[in-house]
């Protein structure tokens, strides 16, 4: 064997006249020698029979061509790191510290009461709620300020480490920031005293309208008859409830706070009526009381009711004057809207970059080894109990060079926004997804109704919605439609199970539906799957003029009442061996309001709730020529 040095390569290099082949294995032919350029691929073949096994697309009669959906993704923006204690070290150091958090807890509580009387002080016959508040009284927000400090320090925060500086007020007067913790307002309370925006219907309650009122807020007021939730842009619903969930889960559609904080009136329809105020964690259901932390932590945020539009203008308008007025402090947002484990960013709401003032970033880390400070699926209890009980946690805070907004301020909001993402992805070395407050909301959904993989119903709101205009709430909505129809522990939904949930019955149709949802031809889909394919039919141009048709089809009298006859009629058209059991259970879904009728507002309803459903029409409407009869349709509806 000849001697070989550490620079010699193992393996001698092949001739260049030596043949090469590549083999493709084929189950139904024998194995050959193929030149690389007439190598095709088994994939190809592998695509050739999956298409030739895709059923019909049955929603073609509303212009479809199919749709895609894009690969699930493995990242859990909302997960916390350590969820539980774990590990010997973890236990004895909780063990050595109780005794100083004793004395933490008693520094938290003193911290609270003085700053609490310091504020009442400063605001003292103050009632000027349109202007700065006059420089003597922001003097007397010093102690509040400073106990703020001091609360961090009871929190384990004894030093906090700073790079860079806050850019002058003139120049930048709005900041942002990502929000992981409930600990960054009140850093930021300490650091900067920023403006806020927030409600009308805080502003009188105890204990908290009194910091509102001292932190410059701004209020969106409440002027309309009826709007549909409220919602906050920040976490202070988690740091209302000790839990990271949202009002707006519990639907109603409007949540008036009483002044006790012991109860919601929720504002239906049909009247008022009161319940207890609880929120879901970990299985559970908790009542809303009004913590202690309260009062330092859940009012530097921004409230806004995302679904009402005037609300939002209303409160771009108040940030835009604020910022544009040297006298009044910055403004500080955190546009993600809720909080993150940290370790991605997610979309980033708006309402900081529509008026067109400079920005500076403001990120913030965490650093840890044992215990995740983030504020993901963890109760309160439990990440105030872990913080108290660590001999030292670490914070870092980072200002970021001004960014400017583009020339062009109609078009700027979006780049602007984006610019910025990239700015603090970079500085955090994270990315930044698609995943919005909305994708919160589902996670939460399918927790409450303890779904074992709740993270795996996550859809990344913030695409769907730019792409289908599909609102967080109607993605709940189809959430629940769902899961009623029985997921296994993947969150994967199987033929039957999928017919049942749509009251269908195992034939060609509900076949073809099913198919049409399942992209990826593996005999299931997900709620990302079925998300998608909703979306698409109802984003299809003419949908609603089906909707319309189909309705006019079964209003053979002309009173704006579907008769039923001709409403099983056309079901057995479409499915012609339904038997009466089967059309019963049909016609209940569209008769929404159990009124033994079913109007046009029911049948309209049924179809957006259930738009897999309009395929059911698309033979009679087929025979009716629907293309023509859509225009015609459209021109009576004009």
């Amino acid at each position: 064997m000849a001697e070989h040095d550490l620079t010699s390569p193992l393996l001698s290099p092949r001739s260049s006249d030596q043949p090469q082949t590549v083999l493709t294995v084929d189950e139904d032919s024998e194995p050959s020698d193929q030149s690389p350029s007439n190598h095709q691929p088994p994939l190809q073949t592998h695509n050739d029979e999956k298409t030739t096994l895709t059923s019909p697309n049955p929603y073609a009669f509303l212009g479809s061509d199919g749709h895609s959906v894009p690969a699930p993704t493995t990242v859990d923006p909302f997960r916390n790191g350590t969820p539980f204690i774990s590990g010997v070290y973890e236990a004895v150091k909780i063990v050595l510290c109780l005794p100083i958090m004793l004395l933490r807890l008693v520094l938290f509580g003193a911290c609270l009461a003085v700053g609490y009387i310091a504020t009442r002080i400063a605001l003292e016959g103050w009632k000027d709620k349109q202007n700065p508040m006059p420089k003597w009284r922001c003097r007397i927000m010093w102690v509040t300020r400073i106990c703020a400090r001091f609360i961090l320090f009871s929190f384990g925060y004894h030093w906090i480490r700073r790079k860079g500086k806050p850019a002058p007020r003139e120049i930048a007067p709005i900041v942002v920031s990502n929000h992981v913790s409930y600990i960054e307002p009140i850093f930021y309370f300490y650091e900067l005293f920023p403006t806020i925006v927030a409600s009308e219907s805080h502003d009188s309650m105890p204990f908290v309208g009194t910091i509102i009122r001292a932190m410059q807020s701004t209020r969106t007021p409440n002027n309309q008859k009826y709007c549909p939730r409220v919602e906050v842009l920040s976490s202070v619903s988690a740091e209302i409830r000790g839990a990271q969930v949202p009002p707006l889960l519990f639907r109603c559609p409007i949540l008036t706070p009483l002044p006790s904080l012991a109860g919601t009136y929720l504002h239906q329809p049909r009247g008022f009526y009161r319940e207890p105020y609880t929120a879901l964690h970990e299985g559970r259901r908790q009542n809303l009381n009004t913590g202690a932390i309260l009062s330092v932590v859940g009012v530097w945020v921004i409230y806004v009711n995302r679904f009402s539009p005037a609300s939002r203008k209303n409160a771009v308008n108040e940030i835009k004057r604020r910022a544009s007025c040297d006298k009044f402090p910055r403004v500080l947002l955190f546009p993600e809207g809720t909080t993150t484990n940290g370790k991605v960013l997610i979309s980033f709401q708006l309402g900081a970059f529509i008026p067109g003032h400079p920005i500076q970033p403001i990120i913030v880390r965490y650093p840890h080894v044992h215990f995740d400070q983030s504020w993901g699926l963890i109760s309160l209890a439990k990440l105030m109990f872990r913080m108290f009980t660590q001999f030292h946690n670490y914070m870092e805070i980072e200002y970021l060079p001004i960014i400017m907004p583009p020339d062009n301020e109609k078009q700027s909001a979006v780049h602007f926004a984006e610019r910025t993402g990239q700015a603090m992805a970079s500085a955090l070395n994270v990315v930044q997804t698609s995943h919005s407050y909305g994708d919160l909301m589902l996670l939460m959904k399918a927790a409450e109704l303890q779904q074992e993989r709740p993270w795996s119903y996550m859809v990344e709101m913030a695409g769907i919605e730019s792409l289908y205009h599909i609102s967080s709430l109607e993605a709940v909505d189809f959430l629940d439609k769902f899961l009623s129809m029985n997921p296994d522990t993947s969150g994967c939904v199987k033929l039957h199970d999928f017919s049942r949930g749509l009251r269908l019955k195992a034939c060609k149709l509900s076949e073809e539906i099913f198919g049409f949802l399942d992209v990826e031809k593996n005999g299931s889909i997900t709620f990302k799957q079925f998300l998608f394919g909703v979306a698409h039919v109802m984003k299809q141009p003419l949908f609603m003029q089906a909707c319309e048709l189909a309705f006019a089809e079964c209003d053979v009298r002309g009173d704006n009442y579907c008769m039923k006859e001709e409403l099983s009629n056309i079901l057995r058209q479409a499915i012609p061996d339904l038997n009466e059991d089967e059309v019963h259970g049909l016609l209940n879904l569209f008769d929404s309001n159990n009124d033994g009728r079913i109007s046009r507002d029911d049948f309209i309803t049924c179809l957006r709730k259930n738009p897999l459903l309009i395929a059911l029409f698309s033979p009679r409407l087929l025979q009716k020529d629907f293309s023509r009869g859509g225009d015609r349709m459209l021109e009576d509806i004009v």
